[in-house]
């Protein structure tokens, strides 16, 4: 072996209790690989098992696996100078179900939000759970013996293995500690964001660092995702994982740019089969010429061997003649640091909620959305960075046309103002993150200021543009509440004779109007360049459904069968209906060609699945009602203050609890002053539903509404187009709402 070449084999999944004859040969299959390796002067440095050793978690399984499987293969390394390199994470299938059935998991962190933090406290705290992992943890002998890493109050394990110059870390981390064992774990799940902090940090001095879990990150906790990226972003991490054997059983690779994702296929899926293959995946590191190759196999039961698993990971990255790919080392530490730095002094002078966007930024969006994402964008899920990067999501015909404008002006050295207006659901913010990505991939701008959840401050003028020659874009969606703030800048900017100043923002026109930013007097400074959204360009909609036969009935929905113009023609006619109307004729031409007369049945699916989650106010369902009616009665001026009052809840947990999770579900449009459902028709179907086959009486809903409405006006709450709800009864009676008037 060269220098500073450190070898490794991934291991995941092996369900041993499922079937002992078939797993016994799988042991044996592995063991005789691994010492032909040997054999063949290649020494195995490390084995990563991510998770799922265990099919239900129960103490003879565990002995069958170190009985045939770890036994011998700790004796194999034993004889080697790397003896007792085996590192090991539970899996879902590790929790046993029958124990501690009375503690609920899903959830824990809303109500004991310190409960996976890396104390001592929060470790008495998860005493509680600790049955659940009491047969990993007794025969998890090789790694830590009586004492071990999961009823600790670190909560993870750090060990460090040095190869000739260079010091490898790993991070073994329990992504199973609010497991339930089925399909509701996604999105619930946490391997605790302070235990992996803590661990990332012990390992600081590392040159490599592996993190094993058994999960995926997009299976963590939404409000989680984005933090646990950047801190794998910043460390110089490959991250190891499993679990996702059902999605054919291949192996997966993903690259976020500066940290690696690396997915094992199931050791055993079953015994051999031609749908299902059991597999391994090998790989070597050197360090000092930053290169990770990989050799994933799978086992033929033709040739009764293991072969190369030639769909593994991406054909670009395929070493010619070999069976290994070259995979992208994460990036430097002196690469990494040296753009956080540059980034970080700009970020830390910008006010709370402001973030400085840039590529290093996006890199941990690059990864390839899931079916099941794409679906729900097509349903009318809020966009987010990932939809914006995505080759899945068409991208709008609007994009280019406004990117050669901000480019155009730049050039110029004319200060701008661009304003994307249009109804709830016409695509706005899809099409403002679109040109985000565009204007940095074209290199119009190194980097962009967006607004990520202020909604009163703005940058100094003098952070964003320290100099007369300094090019700036200043980006933010539904930016009606900080309009007055951001012509401050531009009447600033223009005083100064800077230049090369861009505003880009996005607004509903109809809270543009009611913030009365239409008064103010923008052209005494710059000439604002307004984008009109309404509807469909045939441009549009021939990528549209171009996108969506790519998922056949799923995506197509009722236009499935037709052919490409007809679908298209369709797509085209309810998008020039919608346009009459006064809401989103982009969504809601979606909305009737996909799902169609279906809709109610569509939101009835919605709400039952919003029931099974908890909220402010009793649970989700309960949320979306109360945004749902006043909607479908075009009552269109509900805010924040009165909602989180109906509801019992701060304003921040609103928008954490409720808005966030109900615009994932594609129900809600989640921002702007005036909170509404993502299109009239969710909202009527919603309460067609919910008055006949949940039983809530939505007239109580407006009530309460008014009522929380006129008690925070009287406490001197400020209220957008509160005169609207003080002569609510007028509008009842003309709605057909007499009895309430």
């Amino acid at each position: 072996m060269n220098n500073n070449v450190f070898r490794w084999l991934h291991l995941s999944d092996f369900h041993v209790g499922k079937d002992k004859y078939g797993e016994k040969c799988s042991f044996d299959y592995i063991l005789e690989n691994i010492k032909t390796s040997i054999r063949e002067g290649l020494p195995l440095m490390a084995v990563f098992i991510t998770g799922d050793i265990a099919n239900s978690g129960q103490g003879f399984e565990y002995e069958l696996f170190f009985e045939n499987f770890l036994g011998p293969l700790d004796e194999l390394m034993a004889k080697t100078e790397y003896k007792g390199k085996i590192f090991m994470v539970p899996g879902n299938h590790d929790v046993a179900r029958d124990q501690a059935r009375a503690v609920k998991t899903h959830g824990v962190l809303d109500d004991v939000p310190s409960f996976l933090d890396p104390t001592n406290d929060a470790m008495s705290e998860r005493i509680h759970i600790l049955p659940r992992f009491k047969a990993y943890m007794d025969y998890d002998v090789i790694l830590n013996g009586k004492s071990h890493w999961i009823s600790s109050f670190e909560g993870s394990f750090v060990k460090n293995i040095t190869v000739d110059t260079k010091k490898i870390g790993v991070l073994g981390l329990n992504s199973a500690w609010l497991s339930s064992g089925d399909s509701s774990d996604r999105h619930k799940l946490s391997p605790g964001k302070g235990i992996l902090e803590q661990g990332l940090n012990k390992l600081e001095d590392s040159d490599l660092i592996f993190v094993l879990s058994h999960h995926p990150i997009d299976w963590f906790l939404d409000s989680e995702v984005q933090s646990i990226k950047t801190m794998l972003m910043r460390k110089n991490v490959i991250y190891l994982y499993g679990h996702l054997h059902k999605i054919k059983g291949e192996s997966n690779f993903l690259n976020s740019g500066s940290y690696l994702q690396i997915q094992a296929g199931a050791a055993f899926q079953a015994r051999e089969d031609v749908c299902w293959h059991n597999r391994i995946i090998w790989g070597e590191t050197n360090i000092e010429k930053q290169s990770i190759k990989v050799q994933p196999l799978l086992w033929s039961r033709d040739n009764q061997e293991w072969a190369i698993d030639s769909e593994a990971f991406p054909k670009e990255y395929h070493i010619e003649d070999q069976g290994y790919w070259n995979l992208p080392f994460p990036k430097t530490k002196e690469i990494s640091s040296k753009i956080s730095n540059s980034t970080k002094n700009l970020q830390d002078m910008l006010p709370s909620g402001w973030i400085v966007v840039n590529k290093d930024f996006l890199n941990p969006f690059q990864e390839r959305l899931s079916d099941e994402e794409v679906i729900k964008f097509f349903d009318g899920r809020v966009p987010g960075w990932k939809d914006a990067l995505s080759l899945n999501i068409p991208r709008r015909s609007k994009v280019s046309d406004i990117v050669a404008r901000i480019e155009e002006q730049l050039a110029n050295n004319s200060i701008s103002l661009f304003i994307v207006k249009g109804a709830g659901g016409e695509g706005k913010s899809t099409i403002l993150r679109q040109t985000i990505v565009e204007l940095l991939n074209k290199g119009i701008v190194e980097q962009i200021l967006w607004n990520e959840n202020a909604e009163l401050d703005v940058p100094n003028l003098n952070t964003i543009i320290p100099n007369r020659s300094g090019a700036c874009v200043i980006a933010s969606d539904d930016a009606e509440n900080i309009a007055g703030k951001l012509f401050n800048i531009i009447k600033d900017a223009s005083k100064r004779g800077m230049t090369k100043l861009c505003v880009l923002i996005a607004v509903r026109d109809t809270d543009w109007i009611a913030s009365k930013c239409d008064e103010i007097p923008w052209d005494k400074y710059v000439t604002p360049i307004e984008i009109l959204l309404r509807g469909l360009s045939a441009k549009d909609a021939e990528e549209i459904i171009t996108a969506w036969s790519k998922y056949d009935k799923q995506g197509l929905g009722k236009l499935y069968g037709l052919t490409h113009d007809d679908a298209v023609r369709e797509l085209l006619k309810e998008a020039h209906l919608e346009a009459n109307s006064t809401e989103g004729a982009f969504l809601g031409a979606m909305l009737r060609t996909r799902i169609g007369d279906d809709i109610r049945e569509h939101v009835k699916n919605l709400l039952h699945h919003l029931k099974k989650s908890d909220a402010p106010g009793g649970s989700l369902l309960e949320g979306f009602a109360h945004i749902a009616v006043p909607h479908a009665l075009n009552i269109l001026t509900l805010s924040r203050e009165p909602l989180a009052r109906t509801l019992g809840c701060h304003r921040k947990e609103l928008k954490e609890k409720v808005l966030g999770p109900l615009g994932e579900e594609a129900v809600v449009a989640s921002s702007g002053s005036f909170i509404l459902t993502r299109h009239r028709a969710i909202a009527e179907a919603a309460v067609d539903v919910l008055s006949k086959e949940f039983y809530i009486d939505t007239d109580e809903i407006i009530i309460d509404l008014m009522k929380a409405t006129l008690e925070l006006y009287d406490l001197s709450v400020f209220i957008p187009n509160v005169g609207e709800w003080q002569n609510m009864s007028s509008r009842l009676f003309y709605a057909g709402k007499r009895e309430l008037v």
